[in-house]
């Protein structure tokens, strides 16, 4: 795992943005609001699900689509049952490892301020704060600094929380609300629905859908 200090050291050397990764997936064409870079930038965007969701694997679509088109993506963790992201998975899913620095952080407050920290340094096309069930009170104050250095740099801040869609949002200061659902079928596929909960900058209750093929333990 990497320090935020020297995550902000590494940031100018993952990648420059808007440079390409080889043999990563195409960008997605945004014909309309979908989950992507061009609907997520420069927003606070909060992704969550409840049991049997899949915030993770939507997490990993959405980095997978930064990378594609050559920015770089920080993933901070600030659970505190420790549990983040699994890096076979990770990579099974698209994403390429090499380009995904990782923070471990002790709670939800710590992972906000380094969220900050690194949206503010210029270098993330996004950053990923993988919360999950947020217990802890949030300064509204801390999410408001971090929307608007989100809106500034460009840059997209994704918070991943642990509950249902009918539970309310970290707050009116979260810009897009999504809801991820996942589905399985006999074969072993999987189906990630994306729902958009809130949105202020589009009609809500949008819907995006990706297939995926779970891990050999759920096949």
């Amino acid at each position: 795992m990497t320090s935020i200090a020297q995550l902000l050291e590494l940031a100018p050397r993952l990648l420059v943005r808007g440079s390409s990764l080889e043999d990563s997936p195409a960008a997605v064409d945004a014909g309309g609001p979908s989950w992507s870079p061009e609907v997520t930038r420069g927003r606070l965007v909060e992704l969550s699900a409840g049991p049997g969701g899949a915030p993770l694997t939507a997490a990993c679509m959405l980095v997978r689509r930064y990378q594609a088109i050559g920015e770089p993506v920080g993933w901070v963790c600030g659970r505190a049952d420790g549990r983040t992201l699994y890096p076979p998975d990770a990579a099974a899913a698209g994403v390429a490892l090499a380009h995904l620095p990782v923070v471990m952080l002790r709670n939800v407050t710590q992972a906000l301020r380094a969220a900050c920290h690194l949206v503010r340094a210029g270098g993330f096309g996004a950053v990923v704060a993988d919360l999950g069930r947020v217990d802890e009170h949030i300064p509204q104050a801390l999410l408001a600094r971090l929307g608007k250095i989100a809106q500034r740099q460009q840059a997209a801040v994704l918070l991943l929380t642990h509950k249902p869609p009918e539970v309310a949002s970290m707050g009116s200061l979260v810009s897009l609300r999504i809801a991820a659902r996942l589905q399985a079928d006999a074969s072993g596929r999987f189906a990630v629905q994306l729902r958009a909960i809130k949105d202020k900058l589009r009609q809500p209750g949008w819907v995006d859908t990706e297939i995926v093929v779970g891990p050999p333990g759920l096949r």
